[in-house]
């Protein structure tokens, strides 16, 4: 009987963690939203002809169908709340799987505690709120994790379908999927190899201590056991393994020709290369010092963790506690499966990840890393929920009920959570992404239909302003065509570009020479970007609008026309433009640096 309430507070309590993880995954969910440029390629993608879809962003056309399942299949269409649902609901479906992950591999209260942590994960709200595959990935991947789990312990063959079935999917959302299934072929070959190598290992012993008749028996005895393996192995669990194997790499068939070959041409979007980034070295190149690990540029061995969670700091320092708490439980309780589990499908992935030249950019971003993320957290909550039976026990030597002091350690750590994150996830309703739709409003209003409009940066963005402004022409700027051409031929000409693009540098020096007056729109802000100060969400992915003509005189004219046409701006779209453009920027744009770290530090 009461196993069975505590059955039914399980599925209670997991029902609303799910309603939760929707709650927050769904408020404030399209107020003032743009489209980034990426998503903006997702979305254009989503609908060409099925033909087409498949053959683009690397032949990885899931998210795009996705997308034109909930568009077109369900009639919801492509106005940004609608995109941006899809992913919410593959958000929501990955914090169910995770329950049913944690379960699998230890018990309900891991499980439970897993989901909760990945429904108020600020990392997983954010990408569970964006067009791209990354939402979609987590899904596929938490749910090919559990089905392999399943596979290799109950050798059920609806488990290893699954497991095909998953795995074969998240490889046409993602590249990054090759890296998580090459993890989970090591972990597959060395948990069923172990048995075999232990039993040949005991009777290889084992023959050495009999005399020479008893060996004789034996050794027919052994031979039949060898003919006995052999028939298991024919209906074991290495050949559904192979077969798993067999149908992924069927149904990937189509892709591997293509790649390889781009591989080989080294045009591909793999390109291997040695192991790079600062933040593998532990002392600072300039300094020679060590870096700090905690709050620091080194994280070490820790630096998958630190990609996941280590934008919150006290919340970084309580999960390392917590996943190193959960090594050691399951080692002291010889729970070696679920231990060499986690470690084999966070290490194999990140080691495959960082030899990828193309991907090196990962060590300062964290979001292809997200697949691990269900792992994280069910090694954290294993020792979260080890400590609690540890204290428990205590606590029944004193004569204190243990049901209420296991309760309480989970309450209080679910609440810390929850605080720690809430300290983050308030940014998470900000207006996200680049502002692409204030921008072409902007435009649209104030350009006139015989003007230049010059994009700089990524191919990406001219294709994402033109979407939001499909009635004026805009120019990806080439880069044989200087701008000194432009400006001469041009009497007055429009260009969008986001910080830290060669324009960005340049137009610092324009303001007398030049004449520029700009305006700027906030464009949201890049998650990985807030690891250290609020400024430096303003400092991304804002996209500026600069206007360069021959008739301005004066860099006091400049800022009085710039804080008139932001002004106005502002008015006509508060909920799409905030004013990032403090004093401290303008100074830093006129190349005025002592007054702009003075304005900073106020």
């Amino acid at each position: 009987m009461a196993k069975m309430n505590l059955e039914r507070l399980a599925q209670t309590l997991i029902l609303f963690v799910v309603l939760s993880a929707f709650a927050l995954r769904v408020h404030r969910l399209s107020p003032g939203a743009s489209f980034s440029a990426d998503e903006v390629t997702t979305v254009t993608s989503s609908m060409r002809g099925l033909a087409e879809i498949w053959k683009l962003e690397h032949r990885t056309p899931l998210q795009a169908l996705w997308i034109r399942l909930g568009a077109l299949g369900l009639g919801f269409g492509y106005t940004e709340f609608a995109v941006y649902f899809m992913s919410v609901v593959t958000g929501v479906l990955a914090v169910a799987v995770v329950y049913r992950l944690g379960r699998s591999l230890f018990d309900p209260r891991v499980g439970l505690l897993c989901a909760f942590m990945l429904t108020f994960s600020a990392y997983h709200i954010y990408w569970s709120r964006s067009a791209r595959y990354y939402s979609l990935m987590v899904f596929l991947s938490s749910a090919a994790f559990l089905c392999l789990y399943r596979a290799l312990v109950t050798n059920s063959r609806r488990a290893w379908l699954g497991y095909a079935l998953f795995r074969t999917l998240s490889l046409y959302d993602h590249l990054t999927a090759l890296w998580l299934w090459a993890g989970e072929i090591v972990f597959a070959l060395v948990y069923l190899s172990l048995p075999v190598l232990k039993g040949m290992w005991k009777h290889k012993h084992s023959v050495r201590n009999l005399d020479t008749l008893v060996w004789l028996r034996q050794e027919k005895g052994i031979r039949r056991r060898g003919q006995d393996t052999l028939s298991r192995l024919a209906t074991s669990k290495f050949l559904w393994l192979a077969i798993s194997m067999a149908l992924i790499l069927l149904a990937y068939a189509p892709v591997w020709y293509s790649l390889l070959h781009d591989i080989y041409l080294g045009s591909s979007a793999l390109r291997f290369g040695g192991i790079s980034g600062e933040q593998l070295d532990p002392r600072d190149p300039r300094t020679g010092q060590p870096r700090p690990v905690l709050g620091g540029d080194w994280q070490g061995p820790f630096l998958v963790l630190h990609q996941l969670d280590a934008w919150i700091t006290p919340l970084h320092v309580v999960m390392m506690i917590g996943f190193a708490g959960g090594l050691l439980f399951c080692t002291l309780r010889r729970q070696r499966t679920q231990l060499l589990y986690t470690l084999t499908l966070m290490v194999i992935p990140f080691a495959v990840i960082a030899m990828v030249k193309s991907y090196e950019h990962v060590i300062h971003g964290g979001r292809y890393l997200i697949s691990l993320l269900p792992l994280y957290y069910m090694m954290a909550s294993r020792g979260i929920d080890g400590f609690g039976h540890r204290i428990t026990m205590i606590a029944r030597a004193c004569g204190i009920h243990g049901l209420y002091v296991a309760g309480a350690i989970m309450i209080l750590f679910a609440v810390l959570y929850a605080g720690l994150s809430f300290t983050k996830i308030p940014l998470m309703y900000f207006k996200r992404g680049q502002a692409w739709r204030s921008v072409s409003q902007f435009l649209a209003q104030t350009a006139r239909p015989d003007q230049l409009i010059v994009v700089d940066g990524w191919p990406t963005h001219p294709r994402a302003l033109q979407y939001y402004l499909p009635d004026l022409d805009v120019m990806e700027k080439d880069a044989r065509l200087s701008y000194d051409t432009l400006y001469q031929e041009e009497d007055g000409f429009w260009l969008v570009f986001q910080p830290g693009t060669d324009m960005y540098t340049w137009l610092r020096d324009w303001v007398d020479k030049y004449r520029a007056v700009s305006v700027i729109f906030a464009g949201g802000w890049l998650l990985e970007a807030d690891r250290n100060t609020d400024l430096a969400a303003a400092e991304n992915w804002d996209l500026y609008v600069v206007y360069a003509s021959q008739t301005l005189t004066s860099t006091k004219q400049v800022l009085q026309l710039h804080h008139a046409w932001l002004a106005e701006a502002e008015g006509r779209n508060p909920d799409d433009v905030r004013r990032h453009l403090t004093l401290a920027e303008a100074y830093r744009r006129f190349v005025q640096p002592t007054q702009a770290v003075d304005e900073y530090t106020l």
